[in-house]
């Protein structure tokens, strides 16, 4: 003999699966679609399961009515039960794996609270450090300092570890020397009047060709730099 939950009606004495678990003696086997489980009790609204192999499951007690449940029973008509071994090594178990799952997520969540530290103080560090760049260099600039500032910096890193100072950002005037190789195209009657259009060439239409040629072959070589 079976008790069965379902929603047509089946079995009028239980109605709702939170109301069939809720007349069963824990420990006693159930079974879903011929899968069984042994009932642990209900806390707070939650169907606490076990399954042949001891591992924990929950059923939620809204769960939808159609799922069918049912009560293993013996040949006599009682219901089955797990010993109060078997149902003691099941629940000692679980309190085991449920101490481990604590304490994992205890340490998970310190670790993470450390690496958040580590972050902000690192943050922090970063911050601090510019902030001590900026003000020595505007201390250099203040007393007007030259470049053996920066070099005296370039010295100075070598002796860091992770960081480097930086030193002042200033306007330098660099002379530059660009050597352009381009292909005109000029209209003439021979290649001396070609030649010679493009010796009279101006400056705006040279400049007018380079800026609509999209590729230009050229050189560039830097000569004298200086402080503007």
């Amino acid at each position: 003999m079976t008790e069965v939950i379902s929603s047509n009606g089946e079995n009028p004495t239980a109605t709702t699966v939170l109301e069939f678990f809720d007349s069963l003696l824990s420990g006693t086997y159930v079974q879903l679609h011929g899968t069984p489980y042994v009932f642990n009790g209900i806390e707070e609204e939650t169907i606490k399961l076990f399954t042949e192999s001891g591992a924990n499951t929950e059923l939620r007690a809204d769960a939808q009515n159609e799922n069918r449940w049912e009560k293993v029973t013996l040949n006599n008509g009682s219901a089955k039960l797990a010993s109060p071994e078997l149902l003691a090594a099941f629940r000692s178990a679980e309190y085991y794996r449920t101490q481990r799952n604590s304490l994992r997520t205890s340490y998970e969540n310190q670790l993470e609270q450390l690496r958040a530290e580590k972050r902000t103080q690192r943050m922090n560090f970063e911050s601090d450090w510019q902030m001590l760049n900026d003000f020595i260099n505007e201390y250099a600039d203040e007393q007007n300092m030259c470049s053996d500032y920066e070099r005296r910096l370039e010295r100075w890193n070598g002796s860091f570890s992770e960081m480097n100072l930086q030193g002042r950002e200033r306007n330098w005037n660099v002379q530059v020397r660009i050597t352009v190789d381009h292909t005109f195209q000029i209209r003439a009657r021979s290649e001396e009047d070609a030649k010679e259009l493009a010796e009279d060439m101006d400056l705006s239409t040279i400049r007018a060709e380079l800026n609509n040629n999209r590729y230009i072959d050229y050189t560039l070589d830097v000569d004298d730099v200086e402080l503007s």
